[in-house]
C-alpha cells in the first residue's frame, strides 16, 4: 500500500499521536495548576494579616514632626527611621501613645498619632512670657561649650576680644588647667544688637536691646521673620539660640515679651508621628 496524500491520518496513526497530545495536555495543565497555586498561595493564602498585640516585637518605620503631620507646609521634622525596634508593652523604649497607636493595625498600615505634651517628654527649665532677661556680666563655661560656637584660637591666660552670639563684644580668657572660658561682656546700655556670628544665615533676625549693665547685663529681644503657628497663643515654630553654656528654645512670641525653655526642643511640645509598621512579631 502507498502512502495517503489526503492529509488524514490511520487509525494507527491516531493511535500513536493521541497518548503524545495527552501527555502534553496534562503536563499543560499541571503547570498552569502550579502557577495558579503559587498565586493563590502568595495573595491569598500566605498574606500576614497579623494585627499588633500587647508584647509584640514591631519594626516601623517613623517620621517625628512638630506643628503636624509629615507632608504639611507646616510641619517640621525632629526625628525619623527606616528600622526603629520596640516592644508594644509597659517597658517599651517608645512612648507609650506610640506603641498604644500601633495595636491593631497590621504590616503595611500607616498610623498616625499625635501626642500632646503631658504624654510626651515633659521636662522643666521654661521660662513663661519673659519681657526682660538678665545674665552674668561674667559668664564661665567649658573649653567644649565655647569651641562649639566660636571658632577662636584662644592664648591660655590672655584676654581675646571676640564677638558673642549676642552679638556684642566680650573678652574671652582661657584657663587650660580648669578648660574653662570666661566671657566678660561689654554692652553698650541703648544699643540693639542682632544675635548670631556674621557668616550664619536664616530666615528669623533675632534682636537684643540692652537696657541695663551692671553686675548683670539686662535686655529684651525682639523677632523678625518667625513663623507663627497660632495666632492667639502667639505660638512660633521655634527658635534656637545658642550661647555655648545654655541653648534657648524659643516657642512663642507676643506683644508682652517671649517664652523660651532651656530643654531640648521636644520637651514639653506637641508632637506628630507617621509610622509605616514594616513586621511583626
Amino acid at each position: 500500500m502507498g502512502n495517503r496524500t489526503d492529509g488524514k491520518m490511520t487509525g494507527d496513526e491516531k493511535k500513536k499521536r493521541d497518548p503524545i497530545f495527552s501527555a502534553c495536555f496534562v503536563i499543560f495543565i499541571l503547570a498552569a495548576v502550579g502557577v495558579l497555586g503559587v498565586y493563590i498561595d502568595e495573595h491569598y493564602l500566605t498574606e500576614d494579616h497579623t494585627k499588633v498585640a500587647y508584647g509584640d516585637t514591631v519594626h516601623v518605620k517613623y517620621t517625628g514632626t512638630f506643628y503636624d503631620y509629615a507632608g504639611s507646609d507646616l510641619a517640621v521634622e525632629f526625628d525619623s527611621g527606616d528600622d526603629l525596634k520596640f516592644t508594644a508593652d509597659a517597658d517599651s523604649d517608645v512612648l507609650q501613645k506610640f506603641w498604644e497607636a500601633c495595636v491593631g493595625h497590621e504590616v503595611g498600615d500607616t498610623v498616625r498619632v499625635q501626642i500632646d505634651p503631658e504624654d510626651g517628654y515633659i521636662a522643666g527649665s521654661t521660662s513663661e512670657n519673659v519681657k526682660e532677661v538678665s545674665i552674668s556680666k561674667v559668664e564661665t563655661m567649658t573649653k567644649y561649650q565655647f569651641e562649639s560656637v566660636y571658632d577662636y584660637d584662644l592664648k591660655d591666660g590672655a584676654q581675646t576680644m571676640i564677638k558673642t552670639m549676642y552679638g556684642w563684644y566680650a573678652y574671652a580668657i582661657a584657663d587650660s588647667t580648669s578648660q574653662t572660658v570666661t566671657l566678660i561682656h561689654n554692652p553698650v546700655v541703648g544699643e540693639e544688637y542682632t544675635y548670631g556670628l556674621d557668616e550664619e544665615e536664616s530666615d528669623v533676625t533675632v534682636k537684643f536691646k540692652v537696657t541695663s549693665s551692671t553686675d548683670d547685663i539686662t535686655f529684651t529681644a525682639s523677632f523678625e521673620g518667625v513663623q507663627v503657628v497660632d495666632e492667639a497663643t502667639g505660638e512660633i515654630q521655634m527658635v534656637e539660640l545658642q550661647f555655648g553654656n545654655e541653648t534657648w528654645q524659643v516657642t512663642n512670641v507676643t506683644d508682652s515679651g517671649f517664652t523660651y525653655k532651656t530643654c531640648e526642643n521636644t520637651g514639653n511640645q506637641t508632637l506628630y508621628f507617621v509610622i509605616e509598621i514594616t513586621s511583626i512579631s
